[in-house]
């Protein structure tokens, strides 16, 4: 499909405040805008001009089986030791908004700068070819568990969006599977080197697994796209994306791991989104949590906690329920709640770990993660 890629001096981007399907390029990139980002630089993003900004949550996340690593990042492949098998994914919550029910794309593009600096296992980009596992994932039950999407955290990880499988090779893909064979460049070996791939971008064609996305959106679902890579299998490329939705990006990486310093497009380390030509929503749902949170609320202190915490909630003279889940998705604790209150939760008797309080009025949801330290 013919792309205007124009570089202009004036971000003209479109901020979706309203909903209806419009045809053209579609950017999912959170807070872009907002962040003061320069969509249309060159070299840089070089995004269409005349883009559709959707700024609503992205979430990406990592995992290595080989080094038993699970980060915030994005990866996919190995390094020459072949014994790594990274895996990634990215989450949309602009994405899988009903909204979008009725779109479709002609092309879409899970797009990043690159990561380009060596650590102690090796280049996070190495010269090579990848074959990439990618498809669509259910990840519904994580975002249930933190209300919505939005609430999820900057720095989420991928046990936010699907606590009970591993991201790996063997995930269960709901659909739009598909081998996508990628080649990586070569990023630099040394920290004294040079940068090789400094502000420059990758991107994987992932237009089957978007017009998958949109074709079973509902008020209940939640859709993220894989890019999986099998450890010890031939794969001798590797690509990483400079993934930090929370911000924050240092070109000495704390001094310990490289001599000369990156010099990325980026000045927070939130680089990853999607790109999509084709008819979708006029719409960014990024305030849409604060709303919810500003009508109704909960929290609790302390956090992390021992072996008691003390939940408040304001359901603004409502009944509500406020139900605690432990990691797996078994309800714990129930109890019916009304007005502006707090109630003790006592774990004594669960497990150390992550679970989740979900306060429900009506139709408005906000979740809060319980962490249990004993």
């Amino acid at each position: 499909m013919k792309k205007a890629l124009i570089a202009v001096g004036v971000l003209a981007m479109s901020i979706c405040t309203y909903a209806q399907l419009a045809s053209g390029s579609h950017v999912y990139w959170y807070k872009a805008t907002t962040n003061g980002y320069g969509l249309t630089d060159n070299p840089g993003p070089n995004l269409p001009a005349n883009a559709f900004v959707h700024e609503g949550k992205i979430v990406t996340a990592n995992n290595s089986t080989g080094l038993g690593y699970a980060g915030t990042g994005f990866s996919f492949g190995s390094n020459p030791l072949d014994n790594q098998g990274w895996c990634g994914v990215i989450f949309s919550g602009d994405l899988n908004n009903t909204e979008n029910i009725g779109g479709s794309v002609d092309s879409a593009f899970i797009r990043g700068e690159y990561d380009d600096w060596p650590s102690g296992n090796g280049p996070l980009c190495n010269g090579g070819p990848v074959a990439i596992r990618c498809g669509v994932v259910d990840v519904s039950f994580g975002i249930m568990m933190w209300g919505s999407a939005d609430a999820m955290p900057d720095d989420a990880v991928w046990a936010d969006l699907d606590p009970m499988n591993t991201l790996s090779y063997d995930l269960t893909i709901a659909g739009a599977e598909e081998i996508i064979n990628f080649t990586s460049p070569q990023g630099r070996t040394t920290g004294d080197a040079s940068p090789l791939l400094d502000k420059q971008f990758f991107r994987v064609d992932v237009t089957d697994q978007v017009n998958y996305i949109l074709q079973n959106i509902s008020s209940t679902s939640a859709w993220a796209i894989v890019c999986l890579s099998q450890a010890g299998v031939g794969d001798t490329g590797k690509t990483s994306g400079i993934a930090g939705e929370g911000g924050g990006y240092d070109g000495m990486h704390g001094g310990t791991a490289v001599s000369v310093a990156n010099v990325p497009w980026t000045t927070d380390g939130n680089t990853m989104h999607l790109l999509a030509y084709g008819s979708l929503a006029q719409v960014s749902v990024e305030n849409e949590a604060a709303e919810v949170a500003g009508k109704i609320a909960i929290d609790n202190n302390p956090n992390p906690f021992n072996p008691t915490t003390t939940i408040t909630y304001n359901t603004l003279g409502l009944k509500g329920m406020l139900k605690i889940f432990n990691s797996a998705g078994k309800v714990v604790y129930s109890n019916s709640v009304s007005g502006k209150g707090s109630t003790v939760w006592n774990a004594q008797n669960m497990s150390s770990g992550v679970y989740f309080s979900r306060l429900t009025v009506g139709n408005s949801v906000v979740s809060k993660r319980l962490i249990l330290m004993k």
